[in-house]
């Protein structure tokens, strides 16, 4: 069926913010400024768009006079002076006034340089600068502030901006004051010891900034770019980032965007958050684990520092429910300067069915959608969404391999013309994040008069980032998610629908900067059977970090944390169970000496671990770089690049070429293999790179992924000093770098085997027969004791991923730790490592089983300071637990044998059942 089949043009003409006639209610999506948005105003705001900008401009005007007037009054001259000089680099900038393009300009008007136009469009005075004002007068009466801001509003970019007038206001005032802040609450001493962290510095006399934080890294280093060359200045100077590994901030800074993670990092270190006049947490409606332990730091903080302010924006948002959740804050809706964006729905293909992705080809039918629009449409770059890097290569390569067989068969009929509409060439871009930031950066990069960009990209460009000159948006209608079984502490990685909000997110990036259009591969029943909202991040992750830095910062019951959304029960026991094995967390739930140093690496708490342990054993230099490696992409490349597309394909033979080359890639691949496991082929690919001199030509030769070895080397160089900090493991001879000891265990694996499995032996296999099958060892030996001592088992099967190198050892190991365990087809251990089972026995004998109430800290936060009484009470709970122990082990050992033969006869079975297939 044709894909003009499989389509048809919606009823209606939805707005960029996809707006969607509901069939259940008949009333469209989307809110105004209070409510939902009545769809005939729509037109009426289009017709008006003019005069709108007209009263944007003389308004803004108006308010930087008066802002003018009161700094001549204050006598801030230099500030002045700077703000004039920023005001002409604005417009300077591409960013400065333009007049406004005509909205019902004909189609065939200047195709030659369309892209240009949209740009020139998409720099016009922003919508948020209406409510400058209104803003700035929130936020000095108001603690928090709750702005939703809709598509090509610019609250991501000017917001920030606006703040720091107002902490530069302050700043001033507490000048004029002799360095007091006339703010502060009297009744709260400000170097008020924070928990866990010594005592608070003093921000009295030092100049505050404003935070900004987003839950993608793309984002952050896009948007601070952008806003540095808004305000004439460098980046890292007045304007600067900070994401995991990187740091581009200096003293001068006084904005500052971040992932949300660097900021729940710094609450360690700074609880009340000392250095920031204002916090402004961006695109809170997606919802990341760490915006979600944001909001509770930041309530807290703002309890105790009367002077703090915070700004929660996102496009969409429940506002109602947010500013209840900060105590009845005021909240203010900023329209978006979007287009109208026509939606075309597939008349047949459904979502997902019982057992996945209705259609397994939603990755071809995106590209012959692509191709389509490229022979029919006009100027205007695609925007498509896929569900990871795999399927993004996949696409690129398909669509290359098309465009390049057209060309072909063109020649081949006598065709030497192209269509005439204007796009004689397509490149394809990548966008997605494991990418490096130069990378990235190739997405936001003009594009050629006659040149069409397709950007593929994962749900990343949904939110924050606006890719110019996007006209067309093809919708697959899935997402990658992850998501955690605490029962069988097992990760998936699974595709399943989106939800309504991000379809509508999706559909407003073909509208950003003129008329759009975007194909949904799903019928309009579909859409309507998609959850309102995405599953917040913290109802199906692992806790395991979250629960520790909040014990770090001195949360005593967890359960009782406030949590804009509380994670299920047996979640959070899950993780506490997970960091008590680790030695984080002591029977009362308390963070430890050790959980503490792990706390300050920017790494899940079993690498953490994994580094502690290897200070201990004096191999530092061998398990810093396998933790460098273990989180980056992967290293390995196994595909030729797609190309760029428009005719640079491989034609008629790529698929030939292609082949070989996976071939040459697997045979340079398996020099490389290590009989022990994962750990120790990354190790030998890094040495065998830092002996090449850390050529790049080398590890192309070698069909490695040049930016994943050059952000490992990074890691690996930033995490020395973190070892410096918290390890203490320099203690042996061995070589100097960077004034830390770094101590090479030379030829005895064992240390590194050791460390590794001291961090992962609750993520442990046991072979259960000769075939190629293990079972959980956590599952069967460690159980989770219940205030009565019951606990739960499991059956857990597991099998190496096929791309382990113990996958082509001749006899499968006995024993294994991996890094994680993920569920595609079926359970896969990925990167894992042959370990001997008496290292396991012996770290899983040393866990003594605790009560849940006492590890979550519920015994701390029901009776703080007890005396002998609670002493006593332990005793008894301790002999108690003695007295059952031996029952309790013969039956678990019983148990195990049950399972073991279960598991046997299950292995059989799939056995007889592969050889009959």
């Amino acid at each position: 069926m044709g894909n003009d089949d499989r389509h048809r043009r919606s009823s209606d003409r939805e707005r960029a913010r996809g707006e969607h006639v509901d069939s259940r209610s008949g009333h469209p999506s989307g809110s105004s400024r209070h409510g939902d948005r009545d769809d005939r105003r729509g037109a009426s705001d289009r017709r008006s768009g003019r005069k709108a900008s007209k009263r944007s401009r003389s308004r803004s005007r108006s308010s930087s006079s008066d802002h003018q007037r009161r700094r001549r009054e204050r006598g801030h001259s230099r500030s002045r002076s700077r703000e004039r000089s920023h005001e002409r680099s604005r417009r300077k900038s591409r960013w400065g006034n333009h007049e406004r393009r005509q909205q019902d300009a004909p189609e065939s008007e200047d195709k030659g340089d369309k892209i240009a136009e949209e740009e020139e469009d998409a720099a016009e005075p922003l919508p948020v600068t209406l409510f400058k004002d209104e803003l700035m007068k929130a936020v000095r009466g108001s603690q928090v502030l709750v702005c939703t801001g809709e598509t090509g509003s610019g609250k991501t970019t000017q917001i920030p901006q606006y703040l720091l007038e107002l902490v530069r206001e302050r700043d001033a005032d507490t000048t004029a004051s002799g360095g007091k802040d006339k703010d502060k609450d009297e009744g709260v001493a400000l170097d008020t010891p924070a928990p866990g962290d010594g005592k608070r510095p003093s921000h009295n006399n030092k100049k505050l900034l404003v935070a900004v934080t987003q839950p993608r890294r793309v984002a952050a280093t896009s948007v601070a770019k952008r806003v540095a060359d808004e305000r004439g200045c460098r980046l890292g100077e007045e304007v600067g980032y900070s994401i995991r590994f990187e740091d581009r901030t200096g003293p001068r800074t006084r904005i500052k965007y971040m992932t949300d993670g660097v900021l729940v990092r710094e609450c360690l270190e700074d609880p009340y958050l000392s250095r920031y006049g204002v916090v402004m947490l961006d695109e809170a409606h997606e919802r990341s684990i760490d915006t979600d332990i944001l909001f509770g730091l930041l309530k807290r903080a703002l309890a105790r520092r009367p002077d703090l302010r915070a700004v929660i924006t996102s496009a969409t948002l429940d506002v109602e429910r947010f500013a209840a959740f900060f105590d009845g804050c005021p909240f203010i809706n900023v329209p978006g300067r979007t287009h109208a964006v026509d939606v075309y729905h597939s008349k047949t293909r459904q979502v997902m069915t019982a057992t996945g992705p209705a259609s397994p080809r939603y990755v071809e039918d995106a590209v012959d959608i692509i191709r389509k629009v490229h022979r029919t449409q006009g100027p205007g770059h695609v925007l498509a969404f896929f569900t990871g890097q795999d399927e993004i290569e996949r696409a690129s390569r398909l669509l290359s391999e098309a465009v390049a067989q057209e060309k072909i068969d063109r020649r081949a009929m006598g065709i030497e013309e192209e269509a005439d509409n204007g796009v004689s060439e397509m490149i394809v871009v990548p966008l997605f994040g494991a990418l490096s930031a130069e990378a990235q950066a190739d997405a936001f990069k003009s594009a050629r008069a006659g040149v069409r960009k397709v950007v593929m990209a994962t749900n990343i460009a949904e939110t924050s980032v606006t890719v110019p000159g996007v006209r067309f948006v093809v919708d697959p209608g899935y997402v990658k998610q992850k998501t955690y079984d605490p029962a069988r502490r097992m990760e998936s990685l699974v595709v399943v629908p989106i939800s309504q909000v991000a379809a509508q997110q999706r559909a407003g990036r073909a509208g950003r900067t003129a008329p759009g259009q975007c194909y949904r591969l799903y019928t309009r029943n579909c859409y309507g059977g998609m959850l309102g909202e995405t599953v917040p991040e913290i109802l199906r992750t692992n806790l395991a970090n979250t629960v520790l830095y909040l014990k770090v910062l001195g949360v005593d019951d967890i359960l009782a944390f406030d949590f804009l959304d509380p994670p299920a029960e047996d979640q959070s026991l899950e993780a506490l169970q997970h960091l008590y094995c680790l030695g984080a967390l002591d029977q009362d739930g308390r963070a430890t000496d050790t959980g503490r140093r792990m706390s300050r690496f920017p790494l899940e708490p079993s690498l953490s671990r994994t580094l502690l342990e290897a200070g201990e054993l004096g191999c530092l230099e061998e398990v810093l770089t396998i933790v460098a490696l273990l989180s980056v992409e992967s290293i390995w490349f196994t595909r030729s690049k797609g190309g760029g597309g428009g005719g640079g394909g491989a034609g008629s033979g790529a698929r030939g070429k292609r082949g070989e080359r996976d071939e040459e890639a697997e045979a340079s691949h398996a020099l490389f293999r290590h009989p022990l496991g994962d750990h120790f082929t990354y190790l030998a690919v890094y040495r065998a790179w830092e002996a090449s001199g850390f050529s790049d030509a080398w590890a192309k030769e070698e069909f490695l992924r040049v930016r994943a070895l050059r952000t490992a080397r990074s890691v690996r160089s930033q995490l020395l000093g973190e070892v410096r900090k918290a390890s203490g493991g320099g203690r042996r001879r061995g070589r100097q770098e960077g004034g830390l000891e770094v101590t090479s265990c030379g030829r005895d694996l064992d240390k590194v085997r050791k460390a590794v499995c001291a961090g992962y032996f609750t993520k442990a296999g046991q072979r259960c027969s000769k075939e190629w099958v293990y079972r959980s060892l956590a599952v069967g030996a460690l159980q989770q004791e219940g205030d009565d001592g019951a606990g739960r088992s499991g059956l857990t099967l597991m099998y190496l991923h096929p791309t382990s190198s113990l996958v082509h050892a001749q006899e499968p190991p006995e024993h294994v730790v991996y890094t994680e365990l993920v569920f595609t087809a079926r359970p896969f251990m990925r990167h894992a490592m042959a370990v001997k089972g008496r290292w396991l026995r012996s770290r899983l004998e040393a866990v003594r089983p605790c009560s849940s109430d006492r590890l979550c800290g519920r015994a701390l936060a029901a009776a703080p300071g007890a005396g002998g009484g609670k002493e006593e009470e332990e005793a008894a709970a301790a002999a108690a637990a003695a007295a059952g122990a031996a029952g309790r082990t013969a039956e678990a050992s019983s148990l195990a044998k049950k399972n073991d033969a279960i598991e046997a006869a299950r292995a059989r079975f799939l056995a007889r059942k592969r050889t009959k297939g």
